[in-house]
């Protein structure tokens, strides 16, 4: 999605309550994070009906935004700043965190919720920029990246029966839960990301059975799955740190 669409947010009523428009809530962010990377990407979910108006333009409302600003580096693998809100949920939210994104997948990883911020989404007041300055001050554990790296095991038939198992068990009872709302991941995306690595060979991660598989590519497969649901875009960053306890690493 290009800046320039984005822009395009109107303001909005909700349940009687007035939020302002995209720009109003994108626009502190990119310009805190320009200072640092011009690398951005946009995503959005406009509402279901949209007014038309005499010039039949579109009166576009987008009710869940996400944002990413990807720190330069010249590894595989890049420090990126998310900026998500939705205005629709349960309780409005808009959340920060600072996480890794694959630069050749584009999924993102995180094994520490403590680099996530979240806070209420309140009617006509200014979101609170701090925690990303704050964010961008923290250090994420590389070691745990290695790790994920240098660690793998050998998908044997039953070692991956046994796995996908465990991983569909964990996922219908593993969940996070806080004051907006409960969220877990779906045992379809479970069985998706198993799909991408032992059954469709045209995936990026397949693998045959028998080899030795890496645990940085199991959970990029996972990760990767939940990136390319576009419906949930305020919770994929909760999604993803749920992803390690799931997948036990």
């Amino acid at each position: 999605m290009e800046l320039k669409d984005l822009l395009l947010g109107q303001k909005t009523r909700i349940k009687n309550n007035d939020f302002f428009s995209t720009e109003a809530y994108i626009t502190p962010f990119i310009e805190r994070m320009s200072k640092y990377t011009d690398d951005f990407i946009y995503e959005a979910i406009p509402v279901g009906q949209v007014s038309i108006n005499p010039d039949g333009s579109e009166n576009m409302i987008y009710n869940k935004v996400h944002v990413e600003a990807i720190l330069p580096s010249d590894n595989d693998i890049s420090e990126v700043i998310g900026f998500t809100y939705a205005l629709d949920a349960r309780k409005p939210v808009v959340r920060f965190y600072k996480a890794w994104k694959r630069n050749d997948t584009g999924c993102l990883l995180l094994n520490n919720d403590t680099f996530i911020n979240s806070q209420d989404l309140e009617p006509e007041r200014t979101i609170n920029y701090n925690p990303v300055e704050q964010l961008l001050q923290k250090e994420l554990n590389y070691k745990w990246i290695d790790t994920l790296k240098q660690v793998s095991w050998k998908a044997t038939n039953d070692e991956v029966n046994y796995r996908l198992g465990q991983w569909i068990r964990f996922a219908i009872n593993f969940f996070s839960n806080s004051e907006y709302g409960k969220v877990k991941i779906a045992t379809n995306d479970i069985i998706n990301g198993y799909k991408s690595l032992f059954e469709d060979s045209k995936s990026f991660f397949f693998k045959s059975l028998g080899v030795d598989c890496v645990n940085y590519e199991l959970i990029s497969a996972f990760s990767t799955i939940l990136y390319e649901n576009k419906k949930d875009p305020v919770n994929l960053i909760i999604k993803t740190k749920l992803l390690t306890n799931i997948l036990s690493l």
